[in-house]
């Protein structure tokens, strides 16, 4: 994280207030933000999903790449700081160490997410449907789903992906 610091150092910084809404859900993706300081909460609905409170993490990567609307909204829980990535496609396409930085922070929580579902195969391998089905969503990490893959079943239409 300490190089997407380095990396974005001379970027625009935009301050945000306490509550103050960063990224709407489904709204279009146009930039990724490099949080300086403060504390950010990823919210899906109404549900807090995940705290982003270290220095040189990023939000919006991945409506960016994937082209589509933001999967979550993003709010400042106290003031905050953050770096603007603007144009950030043409960046990430024109900037090698930017998108490496990009890529290896992705690359940690996929490593982080693929870790806790082994841990919970491990657990639950001998139950049949619910959890018991942990090794076919691993199996399902390592093809290409491309725009082919909707999240979501009959039984849990919007999961938190």
């Amino acid at each position: 994280m300490k190089e997407l610091l380095a990396l974005t150092a001379d970027l625009p910084e935009r301050a945000l207030a306490a509550d103050e809404v960063l990224l709407r859900e489904d709204e279009p993706a146009r930039a990724i933000y490099v949080l300086v300081e403060g504390r950010l909460m990823v919210r899906k609905g109404d549900d807090d999903f995940v705290a982003v409170d270290a220095p040189g993490a990023c939000v919006g990567e991945m409506g960016v790449l994937l082209g589509r609307g933001h999967t979550a909204t993003v709010v400042a829980v106290e003031p905050s700081r953050v770096r603007v990535i603007e144009r950030s496609e043409d960046e990430l396409t024109t900037n090698g160490p930017l998108l490496l930085a990009v890529a290896t922070l992705l690359a940690r929580r996929l490593d982080l997410v693929n870790r806790y579902l082994a841990d919970l195969q491990q657990q639950y391998r001998d139950v049949d449907g619910g959890l018991g089905l942990v090794g076919e969503v691993l199996q399902s990490l390592t093809g290409d789903q491309g725009d082919r893959f909707e999240p979501g079943s009959d039984r849990e239409p919007d999961p938190l992906y």
